[in-house]
């Protein structure tokens, strides 16, 4: 749904400024623009483009919601230029007969240089051809591109929802494959946390281990980030399912507190290698 509200937010911001210009104006309107008018128009259209680039990094952050805005903007921008030529309230050119009346050589001339176009070359068809279909490349390129980019581990159904203490957060593990077995033969497993963001404020640490920890000490990893922390887990080779993974978060006032949730439930892969190892 939020890829909808972009869309059309960059629509509308498009459309305004399209309509800020006197010429577009009085071609959609058939009316005269005036000098309130463009500038409402022209404010409205780089507010209702901002409002639609916060929505963007609000939702997926600065990174991917930039690219999100910025292929709904090259969307928009080539369905404009394609519609706005077929605009229904178009007033049509009346068909005349042609007619030539006498000119003298030297006014057929006078009016010859004077002409805008004199001297420029005509645009060929296979030129427009190229033209057009160069655009529907360019748009192609940017759908696959988004079809073919990944749904960040946060964003993703199977990322945890939770509450630890007064704060929520969400839990994910990067990817979904079998942990990566690295020296010491332990399995490394990535995850990411993200708490609220009025709860940044208010926490100082947050640890992630296989089983219970007992004391802060041996808390385990903690998270490394502000915004979404990040860690590399460690799997004990005698770890088994029962053990959990344990969830520890210190506040900025020294309260701490602490979780235990189902290795099943955030990481069926690294249950599976659990099991194959005990």
């Amino acid at each position: 749904m939020t890829q909808l509200y972009v869309a059309v937010l960059s629509l509308a911001g498009f459309v305004c400024l399209m309509l800020a210009m006197p010429k577009h104006y009085s071609f959609v309107t058939q009316s005269t623009l005036g000098s309130r008018q463009q500038h409402f128009l022209r404010t409205a259209g780089w507010l209702i483009l901002l409002l639609a680039v916060l929505l963007a990094v609000q939702h997926w952050a600065f990174d991917e919601g930039l690219v999100v805005w910025l292929g709904w903007l090259s969307v928009v921008g080539v369905a404009l230029v394609f519609c706005l030529p077929y605009w229904s309230w178009q007033a049509k050119a009346e068909k005349r007969p042609f007619r030539r009346a006498a000119r003298s050589e030297e006014e057929d001339i006078t009016e010859a240089d004077s002409s805008p176009e004199a001297g420029a070359p005509a645009r060929q068809p296979w030129q427009q051809v190229l033209i057009a279909g160069c655009m529907v490349l360019l748009l192609a390129a940017v759908v696959w591109q988004y079809l073919q980019s990944p749904v960040k581990p946060l964003l993703r159904e199977d990322a945890y929802q939770g509450r630890i203490g007064p704060w929520a957060y969400t839990l994910a593990e990067i990817h979904t494959d079998a942990p990566e077995v690295e020296a010491l033969q332990l399995g490394i497993k990535e995850f990411l946390i993200r708490f609220c963001d009025s709860c940044n404020a208010e926490i100082s640490i947050a640890y992630l281990k296989v089983r219970e920890p007992r004391t802060l000490r041996s808390a385990g990893m903690s998270f490394s980030g502000n915004r979404e922390r990040y860690i590399e887990l460690a799997i004990p080779p005698k770890a088994t399912l029962d053990d959990g993974l344990w969830l520890t978060v210190v506040s900025k006032q020294g309260e701490v507190f602490q979780q235990r949730l189902e290795i099943e439930q955030i990481s069926p892969a690294m249950a599976e290698f659990i099991r194959n190892q005990s």
